[in-house]
């Protein structure tokens, strides 16, 4: 278990895992979660899982996110009376910035992994 736990693909699918859960329960339970995610985020950083698991992590929660929201615009899209708010495009960049960190954090774990095997 150990070897398979030092690769850095399992530690990143742990995070994604975890923070998909996380983000749907930001806005199922509300601040419980939040307070649940920085504890998390800061065990993550501190611990042994480091820089893969918060990608992860941060990745995760705007994929989830910007599925959510882009399942309310088609559901949306399909009622003529239905008028999306503005608040979603707000959802959307906040979804994408998560993601788009997430993914930039995972490029530098991944280079720090090749340069000390290397």
């Amino acid at each position: 278990m150990t070897e398979l736990w030092s690769r850095l693909w399992v530690r990143w699918l742990a995070g994604f895992a975890f923070g998909a859960v996380l983000g749907y329960a930001l806005f199922v339970v509300g601040l419980i979660a939040v307070l649940i995610a920085g504890l998390a985020l800061i065990l993550a950083i501190v611990g042994r899982w480091q820089l893969a698991f918060v990608s992860g992590w941060l990745s995760g929660i705007g994929a989830l996110w910007l599925g959510l929201m882009v399942r309310v615009v088609l559901n949306c899209s399909a009622d003529p009376t239905c008028v999306v708010s503005s608040g979603t495009e707000t959802f959307v960049r906040i979804s994408l910035g998560f993601l788009l960190v997430g993914v930039l954090i995972g490029i530098v774990a991944w280079r720090r992994t090749r340069q000390q095997s290397a």
